[in-house]
């Protein structure tokens, strides 16, 4: 019999690379989303409907700040940016309350969220969800604009 062609091995390599790469893919979501279920089906959808009970894993922080960048659909890759205060009580990834220090981050607009009338500089007060089973995990669901006098408590930047 003769030796398997070069397409044949190489073939075989590329296929082995790729199924390496998929169990890899697996493992790493599966450590990063916290316990799977015993038959390790896929977790349930979301609520499709604001009427719906909130998942568990969901969290909502009010959170005030100040608006760095609004996002330009002419401009790839930006967003709504906000430098917001301290989130006391702020449950992290492993579901552990660590609080999260006032920065600057992204905080992209759930559907149905309208950012008009806002421009950069204004203060705000926003509701954040928190769903570690997306990415970005953040996302604002309700935003309102403060009087320029409020006092906001962020440092930095």
């Amino acid at each position: 019999m003769a030796a398997p062609s070069s397409f044949v091995r190489i073939f075989v390599a590329i296929a082995a690379v790729a199924v390496a790469g998929i169990v890899a893919t697996k493992q790493i979501l599966r450590a990063t989303s916290g316990p799977s279920t015993a038959n390790n089906a896929p977790a349930a959808p979301p609520p499709a409907s604001p009427s719906a009970a909130p998942s568990p894993n969901i969290k909502t922080y009010t959170i005030r700040g100040r608006i760095e960048q609004l996002p330009d659909p002419a401009v790839k890759g930006s967003m709504l940016q906000i430098h917001h205060e301290r989130i006391e009580g702020w449950v992290n990834s492993k579901g552990e309350a660590k609080g999260m220090n006032s920065m600057i981050m992204p905080f992209p607009p759930a559907p149905g969220v309208s950012l008009d009338g806002l421009a950069i500089g204004d203060l705000i007060e926003f509701q954040a969800e928190f769903d570690y089973s997306r990415l970005p995990p953040q996302r604002t669901v309700s935003i309102t604009k403060l009087p320029p006098e409020t006092a906001v408590n962020i440092q930095g930047n």
